[in-house]
Order: C-alpha cells, then sequence, then structure tokens
C-alpha cells in the first residue's frame, strides 16, 4: 500500500463550507434516494450528497506487465458491480466510468507482445482519468512522479476504520492483479472477495 487520501476534507454542511471543501455547490443539488448503509452512511449529510470519495494510489511500476494490466482491466469491468458494491461506492460521484470497451477487448485475450506494444495500443484506447480505475499513467511512459495506478471509486469518509478497510481490500485484489491466472468471469451472486480465495 503506498499511500492513500481523501479527495477533500469534507466541513459542516454550509454554503460557505462546502465551496472552503472544494465540493461543486450543484453536487448537493440533486435528488433522489440515499445511498445504502456503509461507510458513506457514516457522513454528515453534506458529504452523503456531494461526490465525497477516497482515491487510493498504488505504485505502477510492479503492474506495468500485460497479465496484470489485463487483470486490472478485468476487474472494474467484469467485476465492476461486485466491486462496487464490497467498497459501498458512493452513487453520487460523477467523475466515474467503466473502462473503454476497446480496452476491455484488448485484454480479453492477452496479446503475445512486447509490454510496449500492448501498452501503446491500450493508450489509444481512450482510457481517461475518470473512471474507476486510472490506468492512464500504467499504460504511458513511466514519470518521476505520481507513477501511480489510481483505484478511484472508494466511499469518502471521516472515519479512519470506513477509510482503512476498504484501501486494504483493493490492496489486496490488486496484489491478485499481478498473478499470473486470469481472474475468472463472476456468476450471478458472486462477491468480489472470491477473488482472493486462491
Amino acid at each position: 500500500l503506498r499511500r492513500f487520501r481523501p479527495r477533500r476534507r469534507l466541513r459542516p454542511p454550509s454554503p460557505a463550507g462546502l465551496a472552503g471543501a472544494g465540493v461543486p455547490a450543484d453536487a448537493t443539488a440533486g435528488s433522489g434516494p440515499d445511498p445504502p448503509a456503509g461507510p458513506v452512511a457514516r457522513l454528515p449529510a453534506a458529504g452523503r450528497k456531494a461526490e465525497a470519495a477516497v482515491h487510493l494510489h498504488l505504485a505502477a511500476a510492479p503492474l506495468r506487465q500485460v497479465t496484470p494490466l489485463a487483470n486490472l482491466a478485468r476487474l472494474p469491468s467484469a467485476w465492476r458491480e461486485p466491486l462496487r458494491d464490497a467498497l459501498a461506492t458512493n452513487p453520487r460521484c460523477r467523475r466515474l466510468a467503466p473502462l473503454p470497451a476497446a480496452l476491455v477487448e484488448l485484454v480479453a485475450d492477452p496479446p503475445s507482445a512486447e509490454w510496449s506494444e500492448v501498452a501503446r495500443a491500450a493508450a489509444g484506447t481512450g482510457v481517461t482519468k475518470y473512471a474507476d480505475v486510472n490506468l492512464t499513467r500504467l499504460v504511458t511512459a513511466p514519470r518521476a512522479e505520481k507513477d501511480t495506478v489510481e483505484i478511484r471509486c472508494l466511499p469518502g469518509s471521516i472515519d479512519t476504520e470506513a477509510i482503512v478497510a476498504p484501501a486494504a481490500l483493493v490492496e489486496r485484489l490488486v496484489h491478485r492483479c499481478r498473478n499470473p491466472r486470469p481472474l475468472p468471469e463472476p456468476r450471478p451472486g458472486d462477491r468480489v472477495e472470491l477473488l482472493l480465495g486462491g
């Protein structure tokens, strides 16, 4: 686990406080049901209505290989709903999305090619920062600063344990992605924790 930090520090639910925390004014104006019980439910009312999230950055260097890339793409695509259920992803976060279908198709049967070729092809599929998992730094040339894979779908919280527990689960899942065995397809009702069984 390299590091993690809350996206923004939440403040009391007043317009001035929300502006100071960097929360868009229209983020609290939406209607709809409250998020399900879980880490997000421990937030103040303003936090539940805002796009509160934790972004977890993990070192990209150990993942810069074809098999880990393939598994990292399968995790938030084939296992997207079980993953979001396990993490209690904040449904009000708008800057989240599945990975591009072209990337998922590219890694469905990992090509027997050098990493540089696969990374170049992956970078051309339309990968973007604003996805459940940000792979943009992984598939581009390494950088001295912030050479990470960014997991963006963890819920925001002001409770330490509510931040650490999902982060620990993500760390274990990413470690599983380094295993040469491809992630299996989920069956109906499968929980993402099943991936850690072997």
